[in-house]
C-alpha cells in the first residue's frame, strides 16, 4: 500500500442554496398557517400538499447538509470516495494520466451556472471549480475538487517529477 501524500474532506457548504432552502420552507409554513388558521379562505392549501412539500424541502435540505466527499492522493492514484445515501468511489491511477492541471477558479467565475456541467468532463466536487483536471490516456478528462490548490501544486510537483510527465498549472 502506497504512502497518501495529500487528503481532504469536503461538505457541501454552498449557503446560498441551502439558505434559499431554509427560507422556502418558512415562507410556505407561514402561508400555510395564514391560510388555514388565521383566515379561512377558498384557496387554502390543503394538509397534503404542504407536508408533501415542507418533507420534500427539509429532506433535500437534510441530504445537503450530510453530504460528504473525501479525496486521497498516493504516488500511485488518486480516489475520490462521496459519502451520503449513495457511496460511489473512484480510483485513478496515475499511470493512466497523460496530463494534469490545477484549477483555480475565481468566485465570480464559479457562480456562474451554479457549476452545472455539460459535456465529456467527469466532475467530482463539492467545493466548486477548484481542483486537478486530468486529462486520462483513453482521452477522458476528470475533474477533482480540491479546496487547497497551494498544497496541491506542491504535492503534483512530487508525483509527476517521478512520473517524467508534463505538467500544466494554471
Amino acid at each position: 500500500m502506497s504512502k497518501q501524500i495529500y487528503s481532504e474532506k469536503q461538505q457541501f457548504r454552498a449557503w446560498d442554496v441551502l439558505l434559499l432552502l431554509g427560507f422556502l420552507m418558512v415562507g410556505l409554513t407561514y402561508r400555510f398557517v395564514e391560510q388555514n388558521f388565521w383566515s379561512e379562505t377558498e384557496a387554502a392549501l390543503t394538509w397534503g400538499i404542504y407536508l408533501v412539500l415542507v418533507i420534500s424541502m427539509g429532506f433535500l435540505l437534510f441530504y445537503l447538509w450530510t453530504l460528504r466527499m473525501n479525496v486521497q492522493m498516493t504516488h500511485k492514484h488518486v480516489k475520490v470516495q462521496y459519502f451520503g445515501w449513495n457511496t460511489e468511489k473512484v480510483k485513478i491511477k496515475w499511470k493512466d494520466v497523460e496530463n494534469c492541471e490545477v484549477v483555480n477558479t475565481n468566485l465570480l467565475s464559479q457562480l456562474n451556472g451554479y457549476n452545472i456541467h455539460f459535456g465529456s468532463e467527469n466532475f467530482y466536487s463539492l467545493c466548486g471549480r477548484n481542483g486537478l483536471l486530468l486529462t486520462l490516456k483513453d482521452g477522458e478528462r476528470v475533474f477533482v475538487g480540491c479546496k487547497n490548490t497551494e498544497e496541491l501544486k506542491e504535492v503534483l510537483k512530487q508525483v509527476w517529477q517521478e512520473k517524467e510527465v508534463e505538467m500544466v498549472v494554471s
